[in-house]
C-alpha cells in the first residue's frame, strides 16, 4: 500500500483485495500490518500519552482486522500468510487474530533484527521481531536467527525503532526464499 498508494484501511479498496484473492488465488500473502500502537512500546505510550496512542490505534486497527481477514480467507482456502510484526505484539488480540493463531498450521519464529545485518546510527539493532506463518517451510530461513552476542546494540528509544523498520535484503531473502521453497513443495505435492 506504501508503493501503489492503496488504502488498505478503506472498505472499498478491502473488499477489491478481497476478490483480487478470491479471483487470482495467490499461494502466499506477506504482510507487515502498521505495529505502532501493538508494539512493545505501546504500552508506556497507553498509559503515558494515551490521546496519541488512540490516534494511532484508530489509525492501525483496522489494517491490522483486515490483514487478519486476510489469514483467514488464505488458511481457509489452503493457501499460506506470512506476518511480520514487533516482538511481542498486542495484535495477536485483536480480532480475528486470535481464532487465526488457533489454527493448527500457524506457527510463530521470533528473531533479532541484528541477525539479519540491520544497522541503526552505525549499530546493530536487535529488534525482535516475530513471524508467524501458515506453513513452517515459510520460517526455514528463520529459524535460530536470535542475536548471537552483538558488544553492543542501537539504542530503539525515542522514536529510533522507525528507523529499523525496513527490511534488510538478508531478511527480504529469508522471505523470498520461504516463499520459493513453498512453491517448489506445493509442485511436487
Amino acid at each position: 500500500d506504501l508503493v501503489v498508494g492503496v488504502d488498505l484501511n478503506d472498505h472499498d479498496t478491502q473488499e477489491k483485495v478481497l476478490q483480487y484473492f478470491q479471483v487470482h488465488k495467490p499461494l502466499v500473502c506477506v504482510m507487515a500490518p502498521t505495529c505502532t500502537p501493538y508494539s512493545p512500546m505501546a504500552h508506556t505510550n497507553f498509559h503515558t500519552h494515551f490521546d496519541g496512542w488512540h490516534r494511532s490505534y484508530l489509525s492501525a486497527s483496522p489494517h491490522a482486522r483486515f490483514c487478519g481477514r486476510v489469514a483467514t480467507v488464505q488458511l481457509i482456502s489452503r493457501r499460506h500468510f506470512l506476518r511480520e510484526q514487533p516482538h511481542p505484539t498486542m495484535m495477536d488480540e485483536e480480532p480475528p487474530w486470535p481464532t487465526v493463531l488457533q489454527h493448527p498450521n500457524v506457527e510463530k519464529e521470533i528473531v533479532d533484527q541484528c541477525s539479519f545485518g540491520q544497522i541503526v546510527d552505525g549499530l546493530p539493532a536487535k529488534k525482535p521481531t516475530e513471524l508467524l506463518a501458515s506453513h513452517p517451510v515459510l520460517l526455514r530461513y528463520f529459524r535460530g536467527m536470535r542475536c548471537k552476542g552483538c558488544p553492543q546494540h542501537a539504542d530503539l528509544q525515542s522514536g529510533r525503532c522507525t528507523q529499523a523498520k525496513l527490511w534488510t535484503w538478508p531478511f527480504s531473502r529469508a522471505v523470498a526464499n520461504g516463499i520459493a521453497d513453498l512453491v517448489k513443495l506445493t509442485r511436487n505435492s
